[in-house]
C-alpha cells in the first residue's frame, strides 16, 4: 500500500472513531448513564398518590400468600444479621382502609386498620412486625385499584417508617429514590406482592446510599440462598441497554467497512508465470538403480579395432 493510502486510511479511521465516540457522548448524556437518571418520578401518568378519604370500589388487590412471606422474611434476616437492624414490610388495600374513617360505633375516627386489610412481616417472621424490635425500619405499602368505569387511576402510597433512634432524615423519605430502582406507582398497581417485597428488599440498599449504614462485606453461608422475588417491571428503563448495544455492533459494522477499504487499496504483487514443463529429472550419475528392480542391461561397448563386425539382424 502506498504512503498516500495509508495516510487517507488512517484518517478515515480516526474520523469514524470520533464520530462513534460524540455519538457515544450523546447517547450516554440522554440517557442519563443508561439507566439510572434523577430526573425518574414516583408517579407516572397512569397512576395517582392515594388519599385516605377517596372511595375506591375496584376489587381487591392480590395478597401475600404464605409462600411469599416466608421466602421475603428469609431473605430480610440476612440483611438484619449483616446490620443489626429488623427489615419489614406492610401492604395494605387501600379499598379497605379504615385509618381515618369515621367509625360510627365509638363516633372518632378509626386510628388503625383491620387485621384483614393488611399483609405484615419482617425479619423475625413472615407475621412478626418490625416493631417488635429494638431498631426496625418498615416499608408501608397501600394500594387502591379504581373500577373500570371510573376515570380515575388506582392510587398508591409508599412510607418509610423506623424506630424511634433513627432521625427522619437517615430514612429513604424520598420516593424517587425507589423510582431509580424500577420501583414506582406504575409497578406496585401492576405487581403490588412482588414490588412491595423488592421495596422492602431495597431498605439496606438506599440507607447505605445515604449514609445511615456502613456497607459491609456479605456473609459467608453455607446454606443456600433463598429464592428471589421476580424482578419488578421497569419499562423503558431498560432502553439504555439496547442503545449501548447498538452503539457496539455500529462501532464493529464500522471497523470491518474500514478494514475491507484498506485491504481494496492493496497492490496486487506480481507473479511470475510459470514456463513449460521441462522432462522429469533423471537418477543422479553413478547411482544405483532402486531396490526390487532388476538390473537393465549391460551398455553397449564400442567395438574394438580388428574385431570381426557384430552380425546383425536380418
Amino acid at each position: 500500500m502506498s504512503k498516500t493510502a495509508q495516510q487517507k486510511n488512517g484518517h478515515g479511521c480516526g474520523l469514524a472513531i470520533g464520530i462513534m465516540f460524540v455519538l457515544y457522548v450523546i447517547v450516554f448524556g440522554a440517557t442519563d448513564g443508561f439507566g439510572l437518571g434523577s430526573d425518574t418520578q414516583f408517579y407516572g401518568d397512569e397512576s395517582d398518590r392515594y388519599s385516605e378519604y377517596r372511595t375506591y370500589t375496584g376489587q381487591p388487590i392480590p395478597r401475600f400468600s404464605a409462600a411469599d412471606s416466608r421466602r421475603l422474611s428469609q431473605a430480610l434476616s440476612d440483611s438484619e444479621e449483616r446490620y443489626g437492624i429488623c427489615f419489614g414490610w406492610k401492604l395494605t388495600d387501600g379499598s379497605k382502609d379504615a385509618a381515618g374513617s369515621y367509625d360510627p360505633d365509638s363516633g372518632q375516627e378509626a386510628e388503625s386498620d383491620p387485621p384483614s386489610s393488611f399483609d405484615r412481616g419482617s425479619s423475625r417472621g413472615p407475621t412478626t412486625p418490625a416493631s417488635t424490635c429494638p431498631r426496625w425500619v418498615e416499608a408501608r405499602v397501600t394500594v387502591a385499584y379504581t373500577s373500570e368505569s371510573s376515570e380515575d387511576w388506582s392510587g398508591v402510597e409508599l412510607e418509610v417508617a423506623g424506630s424511634d433512634n433513627f432521625e427522619s432524615y437517615e430514612l429513604p423519605f424520598d420516593n424517587n429514590s425507589f423510582a431509580d430502582l424500577g420501583i414506582d406507582a406504575e409497578t406496585f398497581i401492576d405487581q403490588p406482592v412482588t414490588t412491595t417485597g423488592h421495596a422492602a428488599l431495597a431498605l439496606p440498599l438506599l440507607m447505605t446510599e445515604n449514609g445511615t449504614l456502613d456497607p459491609k462485606p456479605v456473609r459467608a453461608s453455607s446454606d443456600a440462598p433463598p429464592q428471589p422475588l421476580p424482578p419488578a417491571s421497569s419499562g423503558m428503563r431498560g432502553l439504555g441497554t439496547w442503545l449501548w448495544l447498538g452503539f457496539l455492533g455500529l462501532l464493529t459494522v464500522s471497523a470491518t467497512v474500514l478494514g475491507f477499504r484498506a485491504r481494496a487499496h492493496r497492490k496486487p504483487v506480481p507473479t511470475t508465470p510459470a514456463g513449460p514443463p521441462g522432462p522429469p529429472p533423471g537418477p543422479p550419475p553413478g547411482s544405483s538403480p532402486p531396490q526390487g528392480f532388476p538390473p537393465g542391461p549391460p551398455p553397449r561397448q564400442p567395438p574394438q579395432p580388428g574385431a570381426p563386425p557384430t552380425p546383425g539382424r536380418h
